[in-house]
């Protein structure tokens, strides 16, 4: 996954505004690549946030101020990850082209989403795939589109704590994103159908991909748990409900469900591993989120539309 920057002298992070709660970490550039350094993670007041959009702006300002603060981001620039949600993802095969004619070419076709009343006025954005057969011309695009009100609102607490945006992302497709730049760098073959979680103490989303589109998407709030043990045990019966709806009532073949990725903290991870693998019979991946930003280029990537373009509809 890449990331864009165009002030190297000034701080940069990345800041996570949820339903329940808010994570900011800070990012250190080493060279060319990005370095995971300090974190922070606040709870929200109740309903500050519902359903990815904001409702109370002030509340939320208020903790990202307080995380500034705490780390010294004053000013910084910002990768902002929205909740996946108030979203339409679909799959198109357009010819392949170079980036630039592939950016005009998606501003074009993002038109046809914007007669559906739930996403007037929508801004666009999209990962490209790559080829599904080797030597074809076409190529695999998976795009989404979030209503320009939603954005509207994280632009604003952004801009009101002090902070400078340079992109913004669902995070279900900023995790997909960094994952797929993964399994490019690795040389291994992507999954058809995988089931992605991520998951921390206090969230968990639970995600089923089909031939890259994220077909179903399950949330659980930590926060609504008394104890740690009633949240991963109720983490665990969901899982277990999801793969069972899945394998027999949607995929002809259980088989068809074998790869599961859990992304998080490892320390959190390595207490998920065991009460998952009971539930699931497959291949099971876990990937730490810190790794995954270190992965990060500050080079132009063509995975990711800037916040310029999208505004614009790329």
């Amino acid at each position: 996954m890449a990331m864009y920057t165009w002030n190297n002298s000034k701080k940069l992070c990345g800041l996570q505004i949820m339903d329940t709660h808010v994570r900011m970490i800070e990012l250190i550039e080493e060279g060319k690549q990005l370095q995971a350094g300090r974190r922070y993670t606040m709870e929200l007041p109740p309903c500050s946030v519902i359903n990815g959009i904001i409702k109370e702006e002030a509340a939320v300002v208020s903790c990202i101020e307080t995380m500034v603060k705490t780390l010294e981001m004053q000013a910084a620039q910002v990768h902002l990850i929205i909740p996946t949600s108030h979203r339409i993802t679909r799959k198109s095969i357009p010819i392949a082209l170079e980036t630039r004619e592939f950016k005009q070419l998606m501003e074009k076709d993002s038109l046809n989403v914007n007669y559906n009343p739930q996403v007037k006025h929508a801004i666009h954005n999209y990962v490209r795939l790559g080829s599904p057969l080797q030597l074809s011309q076409q190529e695999d695009v998976l795009t989404i589109a979030t209503s320009a009100e939603t954005i509207q609102g994280y632009l604003e607490v952004v801009k009101k704590a002090g902070l400078e945006l340079l992109t913004i992302e669902p995070t279900l497709f900023s995790l997909y994103r960094a994952i797929f730049r993964n399994w490019q760098d690795s040389n291994k073959g992507m999954s058809q159908r995988f089931v992605l979680v991520q998951s921390d103490l206090g969230f968990s989303e639970i995600s089923v991909f089909d031939r890259g589109v994220p077909v179903f998407t399950f949330v659980i709030n930590g926060a609504d748990y008394a104890s740690i043990k009633a949240y991963t045990y109720d983490l665990q019966m969901e899982f277990k409900r999801i793969l069972s709806y899945f394998r027999q009532a949607v995929f002809s073949d259980p088989k068809d469900l074998r790869d599961l990725y859990l992304v998080g903290e490892m320390d959190w991870l390595k207490k998920l591993l065991q009460p998952v693998s009971m539930m699931f019979e497959g291949n099971m991946t876990l990937l730490s989120l810190v790794d995954l930003m270190n992965t990060c280029e500050m080079v132009s990537d063509p995975y990711a539309a800037e916040l310029g373009l999208t505004e614009r509809g790329a």
